[in-house]
Parts: C-alpha cells; structure tokens; sequence
C-alpha cells in the first residue's frame, strides 16, 4: 500500500514537471517599438512608347520616284529647309491637264452665259430680223384690208385673214425672243457652273501636289527618320520624311481599367529605358483616359505622358517603363 502511494506520488511529479516544460517552451516574446509618421507609396507601372510632342512629318501626295534627299538622320534643321526633292514630271503633266479641263469649262460657262454657241446666236438673230420685218409687212396689208373693207373692196374673210397672220408673226417673235433669252434652264447652268468648280478644285490639287515634289521643313528640329532613299519609287500616302523636336517627347502608356481612377493631370511619372540602366526621366501625366479599349488579353486606358529631354537620348519610337505616382 506504502509502495503504491510512493509510485503514485512519482507519477503526479512527472506529469508536473512535463507540463511546465511543455508551457515553458510555447511562451510567444513580445515586442514593443515606438510609432514614427511615414509617407506611404501609392504608385503603379506600366510601359509605353516614346514620340515627339511636336513633329513635322510629310507624304507623298501621288506616286513620284525620289530625285534628291538632302539631309541625314540626326541632322538638325531649320525652318525652310529643303529635305528631300522628288520628281515633277508628272505633277507638271497633272497640272497641265487640270488647267485644260478648267479652261474647257468655263468656255462652256461663258458661252452659256452669252446664250449660247456663236453661230446659233447669229442664225437666231437674223431669224428675229426677218420675223421683224414680216412683222412689219403684215401690219401694213391689215391696214390696208382695213381701207378696202371700208370701200366695199374687201371681204371680212380676208380683214380676218391679215389679222391672223399679224398674230402668227407676233407669236413667232415672242417665242424667238424668248429662246434667245432663256435657252438654258436653271439646272443645265448650274450643272455647267458645278463643273467649272470641280476643274478648279483638279487644278488646286494638281498644284499643290506639284509643290509638294520639294520636301521643306516647316519648322526646326532634328531628322529622325527618312524611309525614302534617292532614286527610289513612292506611291501616294507613303511616309518621306519625319522631323521633330527631340527635347520634348511624350509617352502613349495603356493603364489596367483598375487604376484609371488614380489617374489625374498633373501627376508626376518616372520614365525608364532599359537600353539606359540607372538613368530616369521625370515628366507628368497630360491626357488622362476618356474611355477604355481592349488591347490583348486586357481592358486599358490610354495615358499620355510628358518627359523633359533635353539631353536628347530617348528617341521616337522605343518602349519605356512609366512609373506613375
């Protein structure tokens, strides 16, 4: 019974001494550190492409082959300055041809205006000349059938008969008359009048086509791209010549739908190029989103952001990280 006791005693001891162990090892420490302010970091990336804010560009304005280019990439120019000179030949063949079917038309227009061709003008006046002095002839036997009614010379048939052919001669110099006055209608001198606007509308753009065969740069910059080179052909509407202010460029950025909220004009961005390690460009937001558009797998808004270059290393073109804050 003694023994039983003491085994008993030894079990409660060690039950004890593992379950202080046990408590001792789970005991979590506490720290404790003091609260200081800080600014947190509300900001967001995202890539874009580099182009100028201001740029010249020019294309061809009908097929023509590239006689002379007179500058080079990079090169900085002045405002006047020739850039490229394409062929003439043709924009002078198309001018030419312009001005023959304008000329043509007004031709038609003045000759409508005068009443018509020059000969049919003279064969109606003559036409009025004799129906004028048939006029005359007829109003001379009515009166004279007139006298012998009244002597008992003449019947009522043949007063009536003079009569009639005053009338008919009359009625044939109103219609003459009104012929020559109105022989085209409104719409014809509106249709002719139409086509004399269409001709000179072809003679303005053959013109301006002609002048645009010398490439002059409208205002300064640096070339940052000629796609054209000498002796080579363009169609209409190809790229020749692209001239820009390199030390302001802007960046199309697409944002998530998700942070187009955050968006505001005025905010700060940092740009980033990966052809650049350790340098950033700052710049500020300009445009912010007006609508959403699918681009890919994504639903975006397009950012459009401006960076001070005056260094000039980024150029047009190249793919950049935005950070925007």
């Amino acid at each position: 019974m003694r023994n039983l006791r003491i085994a008993l005693v030894l079990v409660i001891f060690v039950l004890a001494v593992v379950v202080w162990s046990t408590m001792r090892r789970s005991a979590i420490p506490i720290r404790a550190e003091k609260a200081i302010k800080q600014t947190i970091l509300d900001n967001f990336s995202t890539n874009g492409k580099v182009e100028p804010v201001e740029m010249y560009q020019s294309f061809a304005l009908g097929p023509a082959i590239v006689r002379k280019v007179n500058v080079r990439t990079g090169d900085v120019v002045k405002t006047g300055t020739l850039l490229v000179l394409l062929d003439d030949a043709d924009a002078k063949a198309q001018v030419a041809k312009a001005e023959a079917m304008l000329r043509a038309a007004e031709s038609d227009l003045a000759e409508m205006r005068r009443g018509g061709p020059r000969d049919e003008r003279l064969n109606e006046t003559a036409l009025l000349t004799k129906a004028a002095t048939e006029k005359e002839s007829a109003q001379r036997n009515l009166e004279a059938m007139k006298k012998l009614q009244a002597n008992g010379s003449a019947s009522s048939g043949e007063l009536k008969e003079a009569e009639a052919r005053l009338k008919r001669v009359e009625a044939d110099i109103t219609l003459l008359q009104a012929k020559m006055k109105g022989r085209y209608s409104k719409p014809e001198v509106d249709k002719v009048q139409a086509e004399v606007a269409q001709a000179q509308a072809a003679v303005d753009a053959a013109k301006h086509q002609l002048a645009n065969t010398n490439i002059i740069a409208s205002k300064s910059g640096t070339v940052f791209n000629i796609p054209v080179r000498e002796g080579s052909f363009v169609n209409s509407g190809d790229l020749i010549i692209q001239v820009a202010d390199l030390s302001r460029m802007q960046i199309h950025a697409f944002v998530d739908e998700p942070e187009i909220g955050r968006l505001a004009q005025g905010q700060k961005v940092s740009v980033n190029w990966d052809a650049a390690p350790g340098r950033t460009w700052s710049g500020i937001v300009t445009r912010v989103p007006t609508a959403v558009q699918i681009h890919g797998t994504r639903t975006v808004g397009e950012v459009i952001c401006e960076v001070n270059n005056k260094d000039l290393k980024l150029i047009p073109n190249i793919n950049v990280n935005v950070q925007i804050t």
